[in-house]
């Protein structure tokens, strides 16, 4: 890549990817960082090229005033083409590890991976073991760790300790799948599907895991400080009870050294509750995350103090009409540019360690995957 433009490759045509491309878009417009890079679409890999081109036209030609030129071409070759520098995984889980792995090894590109990076610790540490073979940036897709609030908060709760001493974390991002999918809540739906790594856990209760971790004690080690207990309700969409996977999922976090407790839930069959997805309680008040809709991004919060004093601020401004996809591309590229491999906002390291929860977590309910064995 130039030091003014990073040079992007979507990988899959799905509806998270249309809205990542789409904020893509927004920051070719609009560059933001620190070394204002263009990000610019060269490349969509899609096994129907009828599927690529109409996703080319309706996520990125529409929002361009001009025609891009942006191509589509086969997975295979998306891993080779030196029009692409970083690579952004939109694939179901259960095929990041095998395509990142070829797209490192014989491209030598770079990657964003959406999140669950992969479905259990053994397919990440092959991923990390050839970034560092080949010397690539890589980062998972946790994209709410990016938002300007959240480093607000965490600086608010342990820096500026404006509630005291963090003493209880509540985390929620439930999503009515029926209502999101109509038509399409069917057993082949990847995230009912447990031969695609279907299940509450890896598709949506990562977001009030993350959450827990954002705001637990920055101190708190989850290795050594964390007790987790958790439980599943488990369903089917086609009634057999061999494919079941969580259609509801809750656990509890204990931290006996820092004195404080997490809990978290997730289900599919109903929408978080007024927009509310984490509040965290401390000594001297609490502090509520809101989202803009039933989805998890933080664009808001509201500080509430027991000696009657309320503080809100929103961020929807800064989103500028995107969905914030912007701030994991934004970091992406300025990590690239530093010559970074990986960034600390969501680290290897970090990475691992949120895999390694959600294996016990499936471990403690006895959920297992074909990719297990």
């Amino acid at each position: 890549m130039s030091s003014s433009q990073l040079r992007w490759g979507i990988v899959g045509c799905g509806i998270i990817s249309g809205v990542f491309a789409r904020d893509l878009v927004y920051l070719n417009k609009n560059p933001r960082g620190a070394n204002k890079i263009k990000h610019v679409i060269t490349r969509v890999a899609s096994r129907s090229p009828a599927k690529g081109q109409e996703f080319i036209e309706k996520n990125i030609d529409e929002y361009y005033d001009d025609v891009y030129g942006t191509k589509v071409v086969s997975y295979e070759d998306i891993q080779i083409d030196p029009e692409v520098d970083i690579l952004y995984i939109g694939l179901p889980h259960t095929l990041h590890h095998s395509f990142v792995i070829e797209a490192i090894t014989r491209g030598k590109k770079h990657i964003l991976c959406e999140k669950p990076v992969t479905v259990n610790s053994k397919q990440l540490e092959l991923i990390l073991d050839a970034a560092r073979e080949n010397n690539v940036f890589f980062m998972e897709a946790v994209w709410v760790r990016y938002f300007p609030l959240i480093r607000e908060v965490q600086k608010i709760l342990y820096e500026d300790k404006k509630v005291g001493d963090v003493k209880r974390i509540f985390s929620d991002l439930s999503v009515d799948m029926k209502r999101l999918h109509g038509d399409d809540w069917v057993p082949s739906n990847r995230v009912a599907d447990k031969k695609l790594g279907g299940g509450a856990l890896l598709d949506i209760t990562i977001y009030p895991i993350t959450y827990s971790r954002i705001f637990m004690d920055p101190q708190s080690d989850p290795k050594s400080n964390w007790k987790i207990v958790s439980s599943m309700v488990f369903e089917s969409l086609n009634g057999k009870q061999e494919d079941e996977v969580d259609f509801c999922t809750s656990f509890i976090i204990s931290d006996q050294t820092h004195k404080q407790q997490a809990t978290g839930i997730s289900s599919f069959s109903s929408d978080v509750s007024d927009g509310l997805i984490a509040k965290i309680d401390g000594e001297l008040g609490s502090i509520s995350i809101y989202s803009g809709g039933i989805g998890p991004a933080p664009i808001k919060y509201h500080i509430k103090l027991k000696n009657g004093q309320e503080i809100e601020k929103s961020f929807e401004d800064d989103l500028d009409g995107t969905l914030g996809y912007i701030y994991e591309a934004i970091e992406c590229g300025e990590m690239i540019v530093a010559g970074e491999k990986q960034s600390s906002i969501m680290s290897w390291n970090e990475s691992q360690l949120i895999m390694s929860i959600l294996d016990d977590i499936r471990k403690q309910n006895s959920l297992s995957y074909e990719v297990d064995l």
